[in-house]
């Protein structure tokens, strides 16, 4: 999960660079307002990753929280550095 300092709007890009990339599939990723309502579908990326890859994803318009969360329902899930953009509320 990313906390970000303030509530903003996440219709930016999402950017995740895998440890493990051939894992990075199936990816949801969600936002919130506080960590127990991180349920607004943000994006996804089907993968598979590969070696190396850095994924983009955008998230759909009009998404606002200060929660963020990638998740993957197959197997644990390793991220080397997640960078999330915002556009200031």
């Amino acid at each position: 999960m990313v906390l970000l300092n303030q509530e903003d709007a996440l219709n930016q890009t999402f950017l995740f660079l895998a440890d493990v990339s051939d894992r990075l599939r199936d990816a949801t990723i969600t936002a919130g307002n506080t960590a127990s309502t991180i349920t607004t579908y943000c994006g996804f990326f089907g993968g598979p990753g590969t070696s190396g890859q850095l994924v983009t994803v955008n998230c759909v318009p009009g998404v606002i929280g200060r929660h963020v969360k990638i998740q993957i329902r197959t197997e644990f899930l390793t991220l080397c550095e997640v960078d999330v953009f915002v556009i200031p509320l």
